[in-house]
């Protein structure tokens, strides 16, 4: 193998593998409850406990649309939510119990769900059209940001 060719093959092997370990996130990193308040910070909380997960939205001021995608590769079980009272707010499991679908609209108000979850838990959170930036991405009580968005919690 010439040093172009193999220059070219550690490349893409690379290209392949860091955006995954970017993604990682140990699930200590979500331990306990961040720091959230109604009409806080925009953006998305992320915790987990002894009860399982739990994921909540909140606006500073304009109305927002929150969706996206929670699954995890193993069997999950939602436990409940809390939403405001806009009937157009969903939260839904798959039929094969591995995805939960979001549908979320928030203006200074606090509203999420709780699940159970079995293996590693991937989130892809948006806001509008866009991925929700990492940075309004807050995790366990620690509020630390995930290192991109959307992120996995490996346990």
């Amino acid at each position: 193998m010439s040093k172009r060719t193999y220059l070219i093959a550690l490349v893409a092997a690379c290209l392949i593998a860091v955006p995954a370990l970017l993604l990682a996130v140990p699930i200590s990193t979500a331990n306990g409850t961040p720091n959230i308040t109604a009409g806080g910070a925009t953006g998305a909380y992320v915790w987990f406990d002894d009860k399982g997960f739990h994921t909540r939205f909140t606006t500073k001021k304009n109305e927002l649309f929150f969706h996206g995608k929670v699954c995890a590769t193993k069997i999950m079980k939602l436990d409940g939510y809390h939403v405001d009272d806009d009937a157009r707010n969903k939260v839904e499991i798959s039929e094969d119990k591995k995805c939960i679908n979001i549908e979320m609209y928030n203006k200074q108000t606090l509203n999420g769900f709780n699940f159970r979850a079995q293996g590693d838990v991937e989130f892809r959170l948006k806001v509008g059209d866009k991925d929700l930036a990492a940075n309004r991405i807050w995790l366990g009580s620690g509020n630390a940001n995930p290192p991109s968005s959307p992120f996995t919690l490996e346990r």
